[in-house]
């Protein structure tokens, strides 16, 4: 093999991807794609069913009247308490059927109903037409909760405001100890700039490779690819290919990452995305350490999966046939992405620690360990070693599979002729 001729077709990939227009689309709408991701989730569990008419049915515990005042200094979501029905025993199924009746008929949205269990605890119910609203539960729960604790406490000698307070602790912030210092933001911050950088690594992988060998079937198809091998070799033909998409999905990282360094010189804020912790989230997207081991595992999950890639697209014939075949080729991807996103949250689980050596699902979720807690220096050794390992291998055998494709132009490829090839 000739590293000339690797730089030339390895040239020839890089120009053509950069001047598409695929190139440009999904340079432009990945980083929105992300951006929606961490947007999406917030906006889902905001509460805008407008002002609640609801009625509070009290069985027996007195707090009627506590817990209609909690509901009613709310602001978001906002309740209007319309009645407060305080009962004994031999009258609430009836009153309990006449405001139920009230809801169906749109009257009142809920019907909170609140008695004590014979051991002293608290059990509480909401009726309505439509109970999804999960602000609106935990207002509603809050409340009940504030009011039995100013109920219990009305003896105490407790100013009123106080037992608010009480009831209402500050935010409990995280802060994760690193060797360099301490990184505020906890979950939000870890899962957002994880959830950013594991979303590049998988788009990024997935996206090229399946590009190339989408290429490689449409210059089979109209013979381009002939015109190939009478200047290069199959093998010189394959690892240009391989490493000119690889160049490109690191131009798009780099691009990335520069527009990243803008948008934190420039004061851009990231709103609830994160909690309020603007700086610590900038520092952790365009911190120069993550974007190195970004680089160094996107490079090893490309050139696995790329390989793989191309090497099932030198065996189709056509598009569809490569669309059908394609498939399976790419569910440990998409496996290796549902685990990373496992990761976070489980970062030192033994089914994270064994995801991370095993070489198709293991640059992705490494890279998460790496993230979110380092793990030991040897299992990261022992990662980018099978990781690597798996991707010299996986080359070798591509570069038999491409050669026996060039080669059976026309002519159906078997799999005893494939197994020939990678037993010679």
């Amino acid at each position: 093999m000739k590293p000339l001729k690797v730089y030339y077709v390895a040239r020839r990939e890089i120009l053509a991807r950069v001047r598409s227009w695929e190139f440009v689309f999904s340079t432009l709408t990945i980083p929105l794609v992300l951006a929606l991701l961490a947007v999406v989730p917030s906006l889902l569990f905001r509460a805008d069913a407008g002002r609640q008419r609801v009625a509070l049915l009290d069985m027996g515990t007195g707090l009627g009247s506590g817990v209609a005042a909690q509901l009613t200094g709310r602001e978001q979501p906002a309740f209007d308490v319309v009645e407060t029905v305080v009962v004994e025993e031999e009258r609430q199924t009836l009153e309990k059927d006449r405001l139920l009746a009230a809801v169906r008929r749109g009257h009142l949205d809920g019907v909170l109903a609140f008695w004590a269990q014979p051991d002293g605890s608290l059990r509480a119910r909401f009726y309505a037409r439509a109970t999804s609203n999960l602000q609106v539960n935990m207002a509603l729960h809050e409340a009940l909760q504030r009011g039995a604790l100013g109920h219990w406490l009305a003896g105490s000698g407790i100013p009123p405001d106080r037992v608010s307070r009480l009831s209402n602790p500050e935010t409990l912030e995280a802060v994760t100890l690193r060797a360099r210092g301490e990184e505020e933001g906890g979950f939000r911050l870890a899962w957002l700039s994880t959830i950013v950088f594991v979303s590049i690594l998988y788009c990024t992988a997935a996206g090229h490779s399946w590009q190339m060998a989408s290429a490689l079937v449409e210059e089979r198809a109209t013979r381009l690819i002939d015109l190939l091998i009478g200047a290069v070799t199959a093998t010189e033909l394959m690892t240009g290919k391989i490493l000119g998409v690889a160049t490109v999905g690191l131009l798009q990282i780099a691009l990335w990452a520069a527009c990243g360094v803008l948008a934190a010189a420039s004061g851009l804020t990231l709103g609830p995305m994160a909690g309020g912790h603007t700086d610590s989230a900038w520092r952790q997207l365009v911190d120069a350490e993550r974007l190195g081991w970004l680089v160094l595992f996107f490079l090893l999950e490309y050139l696995l999966y790329a390989t793989l890639f191309a090497a099932t697209g030198a065996l189709c014939e056509s598009a569809e046939e490569l669309g059908s075949v394609l498939t399976p080729v790419a569910m440990p991807l998409f496996v290796a992405f549902v685990a990373a996103i496992h990761a976070v949250v489980n970062p030192a689980s033994p089914a994270t620690r064994i995801l991370s050596l095993i070489p198709l699902t293991g640059p992705l979720v490494m890279f998460v360990r790496i993230t979110v807690l380092r793990p030991p220096a040897w299992e990261i050794a022992l990662g980018l070693i099978t990781a690597l390992a798996s991707a010299g291998v996986a080359m070798w055998g591509a570069s038999k599979v491409f050669k026996v494709s060039l080669l059976s132009h026309g002519t159906p490829i078997t799999l005893p002729r494939v197994l020939r090839a990678l037993r010679g």
